[in-house]
C-alpha cells in the first residue's frame, strides 16, 4: 500500500488528501512540504527542511491523524467527492486446474474505465463511460467491502464485483467512509448490526435474503485423503533462486524454524506485510508448503501456469470460497508426502 493510501491526511499539517507521489519512492505533502518514504520493516520516515528525520511505525503515524469520524461526520453533505476512480468490472470466472484436479476459480476483470464515485446516505453512485450498468448500488445490497493496496473492491447482490482504483485519494479513507455509511444504513433498515466485513458482510441478525446471496459454506465430511501433488524440481528451483537473491541483496533473519513439525500436516498462519511474504516463506521453510493465493494472480498467462505447480491454491475474495476450503482440507487430509518426507498444507 502506498503511503498516501495509508496516510489519508498529513500527520504534520493535518490537510486531507495532500500527500502526493513524488520522485522515486518518496511522497510529499503539497501543503506543508514534508516528504515521506518507507523505512525498515513497517516504518515510515518523515523529512522536512530544518527538522531531523522522524522514523515511526505506520501504526504510530496513523495514531497522529484526526479521527475520520471527526473530519467527516456521518451526515449528508459531509462526504468528499465526487471522487475520480478507475473502474474495472469482473466479467467472468475461469477454472484453475492442475492436471485434472479443479483447484478453484479465477475472476477476470474487464478493461479499466474512467469514472467518478459519489457516496450518498443511501447508495454508492458511479458515473462515467462504461459505468451505466453499475450506476447506483443501494448500500443495503452490499455483500463485501475490501481494500487491496490502492484499490477498493466492492461486491453487491446480483451484480459483479467492482474494482475501484483511486488517483490521489486514500483507499483506506474511502473504505472507512463506505463502511460507516453501510453500517448506518443497515441500522436504519433494521437489517442488524454488521459484525464482519471479510470475506462477506455479516450481521448479528442475518437477513435470509442476504444469506441466500452468499456462497454456500463447506458442510459435511472432510474430503477423504487422496493423492497430493508433490512440489517437485520447479518448486525447489524457485525456492533456491529467491533465497539466494535475498541473501545477496538484503538481510533476512529467521526465528522459530524449530517449531515447524517435520512430519504430518500443519497450518501456518502468516501476518501479511507485503507481496514478498509468500516468496520469503517458501524460501526459508525446510518443508514444501501449499499456500492460498488471491485468485486474480492466476489470470496472467505465466502465473496461471506456474502457481499451481509451486503448490498455490486460488481463493476468491469477496465471498466465502467453498472450493478453496475443500482443496485445502484435501491437502491436509492427504498428508502431501514427497520423497519420504511430509510436506505441509
Amino acid at each position: 500500500m502506498a503511503i498516501h493510501d495509508l496516510l489519508w491526511a498529513c500527520p504534520d499539517c493535518g490537510v486531507t488528501g495532500s500527500i502526493r507521489r513524488s520522485s522515486g519512492r518518496k511522497e510529499r505533502c503539497v501543503a506543508c512540504g514534508t516528504t515521506f518514504h518507507r523505512g525498515r520493516g513497517a516504518s515510515i520516515v518523515a523529512s522536512r527542511e530544518g527538522r531531523p528525520d522522524r522514523v515511526l511505525a505506520a501504526a504510530e503515524w496513523l495514531s497522529k491523524l484526526p479521527a475520520i469520524e471527526e473530519r467527516f461526520p456521518d451526515r449528508d453533505g459531509s462526504m468528499p467527492g465526487p471522487e475520480p476512480v478507475v473502474l474495472r468490472v469482473a466479467r467472468e470466472v475461469t477454472p484453475v486446474r492442475l492436471n485434472r484436479e479443479l483447484l478453484g476459480w479465477a475472476e477476470r476483470f474487464g478493461p479499466p474505465r474512467a469514472a467518478t464515485m459519489t457516496l450518498t446516505a443511501t447508495s454508492l453512485r458511479l458515473e462515467g463511460k462504461g459505468a451505466a450498468s453499475a450506476s447506483e448500488i443501494p448500500l443495503e445490497q452490499l455483500m463485501a467491502i475490501q481494500a487491496s493496496s490502492s484499490t477498493l473492491q466492492v461486491g453487491s447482490r446480483d451484480r459483479p464485483v467492482l474494482s475501484l482504483r483511486f488517483h490521489d485519494s486514500s483507499v483506506l479513507l474511502w473504505e472507512h467512509l463506505l463502511r460507516g455509511r453501510a453500517r448506518r444504513r443497515f441500522r436504519e433498515l433494521g437489517l442488524g448490526e454488521i459484525t464482519e466485513w471479510q470475506p462477506v458482510i455479516r450481521t448479528a441478525t442475518p437477513d435470509p435474503g442476504r444469506v441466500a446471496g452468499i456462497a454456500t459454506e463447506v458442510r459435511g465430511r472432510v474430503p477423504k485423503p487422496g493423492t497430493c501433488p508433490s512440489p517437485g524440481r520447479l518448486y525447489r528451483t524457485c525456492q533456491w533462486i529467491v533465497r539466494t537473491a535475498w541473501q545477496a541483496t538484503g538481510r533476512l533473519e529467521v526465528e522459530g524454524i524449530e517449531n515447524i513439525p517435520m512430519k504430518g500436516p500443519f497450518l501456518l498462519i502468516c501476518n501479511h506485510q507485503s507481496d514478498l511474504d509468500p516468496l520469503l516463506i517458501h524460501s526459508v521453510i525446510p518443508r514444501p508448503v501449499h499456500v492460498v493465493a488471491k485468485s486474480t494472480l492466476f489470470n496472467a498467462p505465466g502465473l496461471r501456469w506456474i502457481l499451481p505447480r509451486i503448490a498455490a491454491i486460488p481463493v476468491r475474495r469477496y465471498q466465502t470460497d467453498a472450493q478453496a476450503v475443500r482443496v485445502a482440507l484435501r491437502r491436509l487430509g492427504a498428508g502431501c508426502r514427497t520423497r519420504g518426507r511430509s510436506s505441509s498444507s
